[in-house]
């Protein structure tokens, strides 16, 4: 005796034999009920997503109390920041692309090359940060130990010497000798 039972479109057959019933399920509701999971287990992982997503859009909306957005300075002079460059004496320790200063009697620092052709933009914000906070970010090329004592810059701070006329002016001065390097992409052969 053989029958055969369709419950929810799943094809499941009951064989009586000899008094033992085997009851079992064809590949088809196996494989649907797999297919089941992963409908679920995707919607879930993709309402996961998109609350995480969500949260880092709300999270980037606020405004980070240290955030440069908004902060701008009026345009400088290059050639008074020049004349600070050399007042600050700032070439003890830097050279400028381009630009020739007199040599310095009491240098013993390691010359840190300022401006030139680089592969990226060193914005407004970069060079203000730089002057003010050296240790923020250390020279790159160099060697730590030269360019740091104590994980601190050796650059000199001058925030209490120098005024915001200076530093717009000097900013001004160092961003127009820094030259962009245009990106060349790699020239890759067609597959085939």
């Amino acid at each position: 005796m053989c029958a055969s039972v369709r419950i929810r479109a799943t094809v499941t057959r009951i064989v009586v034999r000899g008094g033992d019933i085997a009851i079992g399920t064809s590949f088809a509701s196996q494989f649907n009920a797999k297919r089941r999971f992963d409908r679920e287990s995707f919607a879930m992982k993709s309402k996961l997503l998109a609350i995480a997503l969500l949260w880092l859009v709300a999270s980037g909306c606020v405004a980070d109390p240290k955030s440069s957005q908004g902060f701008s300075l009026p345009d400088g002079d290059a050639e008074r920041g020049k004349a600070t460059f050399a007042k600050l004496q700032c070439h003890a320790c830097h050279t400028v692309s381009g630009v020739e200063f007199d040599k310095l009697d009491n240098t013993t620092e390691p010359i840190v090359a300022l401006g030139g052709v680089t592969p990226q933009v060193r914005t407004y914000g970069d060079l203000v940060t730089s002057i003010i906070n050296p240790s923020h970010r250390f020279a790159l090329g160099y060697p730590e130990d030269e360019v740091t004592t104590d994980r601190e810059s050796k650059m000199r701070l001058y925030n209490d010497e120098m005024t915001i006329a200076q530093l717009i002016d000097l900013v001004a001065f160092l961003q127009s000798h820094y030259q962009v390097e245009a990106y060349q992409p790699t020239p890759y052969m067609p597959y085939y």
